[in-house]
């Protein structure tokens, strides 16, 4: 003899089949966004854009300042800031504790109304080694957009998210900051120490 077993279907009630339906939907779309999130994040981390223009490098910048939500990290000469760069940076100053400001000038004018700015004083040295003025800021540890600028026509930057230069431009620009406070701190016992110009605080390879 041969046993059966009888199968019997229960239709489900609407409301139970629709809310299946429904966290079966939000299952799938999480685990999509999931993976979409983790590729955005690789994508976000890696490219370098290059910027060329001076116009498009400083609107670049001002945009960058403009959307600042927390910190901002930045090197930049003076001869490269204008009255709307200027205000820009005097609200980040307000705004932020965590701004700091490494100013050049290649007449060692540094005759700005920020507070919180330190002069790096090594511009001709500098200029020399460089060969061009530079600019580099960093914004909410998240990009940063740094390069070379020729003259009011010619520049030419790197813009990216890559979470390695970040963090390599920002340490950079703390440490700028480090060795400019040192040398403020020590007025002219640093001169009587390092020459006049500070010229054997470059001499590192000897």
């Amino acid at each position: 003899s041969t046993k059966t077993t009888n199968v019997i279907y229960h239709a489900l009630p609407v409301d139970e089949f629709i809310s299946n339906l429904d966290r079966e939907k939000t299952n799938d779309l999480d685990k999509i966004k999931n993976l979409l999130q983790q590729f955005d994040a690789r994508v976000e981390s890696g490219p370098l854009w290059h910027i060329t223009g001076y116009d498009k490098v400083m609107n670049k910048c001002k945009y960058l300042l403009k959307n600042a939500k927390n910190e901002v990290y930045m090197q930049i000469w003076k001869e490269d800031i204008d009255d709307e760069l200027l205000n820009l940076l005097l609200k980040a100053e307000r705004k932020f504790e965590n701004f700091i400001l490494i100013l050049f000038c290649k007449d060692h004018l540094y005759d700005l109304p920020l507070k919180k700015y330190y002069k790096h004083g090594f511009e001709e040295a500098k200029l020399n080694e460089m060969g061009s003025r530079w600019i580099s800021i960093v914004v909410d540890s998240n990009e940063i957009m740094f390069g070379s600028i020729t003259n009011k026509n010619t520049a030419d930057v790197v813009w990216t998210q890559n979470n390695d230069m970040v963090f390599l431009a920002k340490e950079y620009i703390i440490h700028d900051a480090y060795t400019a406070k040192i040398l403020e701190t020590l007025g002219d016992k640093a001169k009587d120490t390092l020459g006049v110009n500070l010229e054997e605080v470059r001499k590192i390879f000897k």
